[in-house]
C-alpha cells in the first residue's frame, strides 16, 4: 500500500491525499486525471525515495504541473 500526496495540481491548485494498493502509473493517472484537462501526463520521481521525504513533480510535456510525494506503508 502506498500513500499518495499530491499539491499544486493544475491550475486549481488541487491538493489531494490517497491511498493506493500498487504504485504503477496507471494508478498514478487515474488519480490526478480527473482535475486537469490534460491527456500525456508524466511523473518523476527518485526510484529508491518512496519514504516520503522527497516531493517529485507532474508534467505535462516539459512543464510541471504539481507536486507528488509517495510514502510505502506496508508490504
Amino acid at each position: 500500500m502506498y500513500k499518495i500526496e499530491v499539491e499544486e495540481l493544475g491550475e486549481e491548485k488541487v491538493s489531494l491525499c490517497e491511498t493506493i494498493k500498487y504504485l504503477c502509473y496507471q494508478d498514478l493517472y487515474n488519480l490526478v486525471k480527473p482535475y486537469l484537462n490534460i491527456e500525456h501526463l508524466s511523473f518523476s520521481l527518485r526510484n529508491d525515495c518512496p519514504d516520503g521525504r522527497e516531493w517529485g513533480f507532474i508534467y505535462a510535456g516539459q512543464d510541471p504541473i504539481g507536486k507528488i510525494r509517495i510514502t510505502k506503508l506496508f508490504e
